[in-house]
């Protein structure tokens, strides 16, 4: 079960496609996800947040490990993207795409900024 947020998240990115008609390709398949899994390390990191705080502060930081690591498929997938820029014709397509590129990249920040709150926490538990 991921948390709510991320939950809408996800109908949100799917939309977006949907209205853009964009296709998934491999940087959204990776980026989505590093992302689910960044949901997964918040539930659990609030699952072991009252018995094993330390376990949690772990849960915290893969989150921002994976962040980091969707911020790295991003920016290759925004460079291929924009190389791929070869007719006028193109660029709406190209432009569509790096929007959705960029939501994910966003929802990936925001559980990061989630798993802050969360090691806030865990330092003041601990």
């Amino acid at each position: 079960m991921l948390p709510h947020f991320v939950e809408q998240d996800f109908r949100d990115v799917i939309e977006e496609m949907h209205l853009l008609q964009v296709a998934a390709d491999e940087p959204i398949r990776r980026m989505l996800a590093l992302v689910h899994e960044q949901a997964q390390d918040l539930r659990l990191a609030v699952q072991q947040l009252a018995k094993h705080p330390r376990v949690a502060g772990d849960h915290a930081n893969r989150v921002l490990e994976k962040e980091r690591e969707v911020e790295r498929v991003y920016r290759a997938a925004i460079r291929d993207l924009f190389a791929r820029a070869t007719d006028l014709p193109s660029l709406p397509g190209i432009f569509y795409r790096r929007e959705v590129y960029r939501h994910i990249s966003n929802m990936a920040d925001r559980a990061v900024s989630a798993a802050n709150v969360l090691g806030m926490v865990v330092m003041k538990i601990d």
